[in-house]
């Protein structure tokens, strides 16, 4: 069971560097950066990204999402490999904390920024049919992500529209107030204002 859970762990946190890696490709895409990084940008751009066979949006959005997955995965394996037997301690939850921190700070932070900043990218190739399996994985998160942010998008831009139709509608009815109350004529402004309603 160890031997499990140790071989599952290494390819967890593999992934995790591999997708924090192209996480932060995808971050630094578009950005004035210096030539190291740009050439790394570059390639991924022409060798790795067409050939996902999906849009920059989406790819992004997976990877974005999947290493958040990933650490919550590793999370629950640390905590099974500490909990399983019911006969744990404090030192043992302490020892899993500070192996989540270093996960995290290692696996997530500091090897994706050297392999950022140290390889122009190429390396990345060989593992293309790894990536596009990952985004497939995820696939089903994300669909859920881009229709709610499509409903939200659209129900801002209808409140935003109804918005402004509303404060043009309290200007035309201000507007025909100063008049009305000029004239004399207050049952042609209440008239307005009932149909405005």
């Amino acid at each position: 069971m160890n031997l499990a859970i140790a071989i599952t762990l290494l390819v967890l946190l593999a992934l995790v560097m591999l997708s924090s890696y192209v996480e932060r490709v995808y971050t630094e895409i578009g950005k004035f950066l210096s030539r190291e990084f740009q050439d790394n940008i570059d390639n991924f751009e022409q060798l790795v990204e067409p050939r996902l066979k999906v849009s920059r949006s989406r790819a992004a959005l997976a990877f974005a999402v999947l290493t958040p997955v990933l650490m919550a995965a590793i999370a629950l394996l640390v905590g099974f490999s500490i909990f399983r037997n019911g006969d744990w301690s404090a030192d043992e939850v302490l020892e899993g904390g500070l192996s989540l921190l270093l996960i995290v700070i290692i696996f997530n932070r500091f090897l994706p920024f050297v392999f950022f900043s140290r390889t122009d990218g190429k390396w990345l190739v060989p593992w293309i049919p790894l990536l596009r399996g990952l985004i497939y994985l995820i696939l089903p998160v994300t669909l859920v992500l881009h229709a709610s942010n499509a409903a939200k998008s659209a129900s801002f831009k209808l409140a935003k529209h109804t918005d402004h139709r509303s404060m043009f509608r309290m200007l035309i009815l201000r507007h025909e107030s100063q008049i009305s109350n000029q004239t004399g004529k207050r049952d042609v402004f209440d008239e307005r204002v009932r149909r405005a309603r």
